[in-house]
């Protein structure tokens, strides 16, 4: 636990999981790969959990231990002896800024109607065919159908647009223009020395 907490300090503010894991298991010496991967999952859900409901640390360690002790799991109810030892380190670990302005980021960056999971392009060559269907195609039409994957509140979803070669030409530029315009707003706050919370 003094591991645990002494790495927790020296978190950085990131999204990117592996980031975390890297400083913690730097420091946490006595845990397993396995055991590190569900520290990092417990520390981080409970942290964007309180983020969620802007809760209190002492409120939310109250609702915490409520939730154990009605589990219903012998091994999450905390004896009365063990109480205080387990809310202290509760409310140190969910105290941390950097842990909870990461998960506070998690839930913004997240926080849309649709927000996108992956992409996918399709191509293909389309016959176009002169007065006899039977004969061999005068042509073909090549295009490309982008396939967009998003998750939601009620699961995922998908949807498709039909692109030609123009069109893919023209959303390379706008990605680009974005990432140009991502570098352009971290130079400008690193100006101002506030910090970006890389993903």
């Amino acid at each position: 636990m003094s591991e645990l907490l002494s790495a927790a300090e020296e978190v950085p503010v990131s999204l990117n999981r592996e980031t975390i894991r890297k400083v913690i298991s730097s420091k946490v010496t006595s845990a397993t790969s396995e055991e590190l991967d569900k520290l990092i999952h417990v520390l981080l859900t409970l942290n964007a959990t309180r983020g969620h409901f802007d809760a209190p640390v002492p409120e939310f360690v109250d609702d915490v231990l409520d939730a154990m002790a009605q589990s219903g799991r012998k091994e999450l109810v905390v004896s009365a002896d063990k109480e205080k030892e387990v809310r202290d380190r509760l409310t140190r670990l969910l105290s941390f800024d950097s842990l909870r302005t990461a998960s506070k980021a998690m839930h913004l960056r997240t926080d849309h109607e649709r927000v996108f999971y992956y992409a996918r392009v399709l191509t293909d060559a389309r016959p176009v065919y002169g007065a006899d269907p039977s004969s061999t195609p005068s042509a073909f039409v090549i295009s490309h159908t982008l396939k967009l994957n998003f998750s939601k509140d009620d699961g995922f979803g998908e949807f498709f647009i039909a692109l030609d070669k123009d069109d893919v030409e023209y959303l390379k530029d706008v990605l680009d223009r974005a990432q140009q315009k991502e570098e352009s707003l971290k130079k400008t706050f690193e100006m101002v020395n506030i910090p970006v919370v890389e993903s």
